[in-house]
């Protein structure tokens, strides 16, 4: 793709805008006055039961020297890059304080015998998958 002069010129005169009215300012939470009806709170917070239920029945079954398949290795991997930045993001940008449960909680998660049960709410997919073959 090749961008012209004018093109150049225009983005950094926005970038240059940008950066003179502060747009990179910390987010300080909604607006006082407005009326915010969208959830994604809980849809995070939805989500996020959701990838520690999945989590915790993997590190329930897998052994230690459990052999994985390199795809598989891999989407953990990023998983835990993206949960981590996230994690970090909300600790040191927006102040939210965070403490991680203990080594005996974590524990007490990870035994085979324990059922975690979520609350059943609807969420996209429902263990439902269709192919068009």
């Amino acid at each position: 793709m090749k961008i012209t002069k004018k093109k150049l010129q225009k983005i950094i005169k926005e970038e240059l805008e940008m950066s003179q009215n502060g747009s990179d300012m910390a987010y300080s939470g909604p607006k006082a006055g407005l009326e915010m009806d969208d959830l994604e709170g809980k849809t995070a917070k939805e989500q996020l039961c959701h990838i520690a239920k999945y989590a915790i029945a993997m590190a329930r079954v897998l052994e230690e020297d459990q052999e994985l398949e390199s795809w598989v290795q891999s989407k953990i991997t990023i998983a835990h890059e993206y949960l981590s930045k996230v994690k970090h993001h909300l600790e040191y940008e927006l102040q939210v304080d965070m403490p991680e449960p203990s080594i005996e909680e974590m524990s007490e998660l990870l035994k085979k015998d324990e059922k975690v049960e979520l609350e059943k709410d609807s969420y996209a997919g429902q263990g439902k998958f269709y192919y068009d073959v």
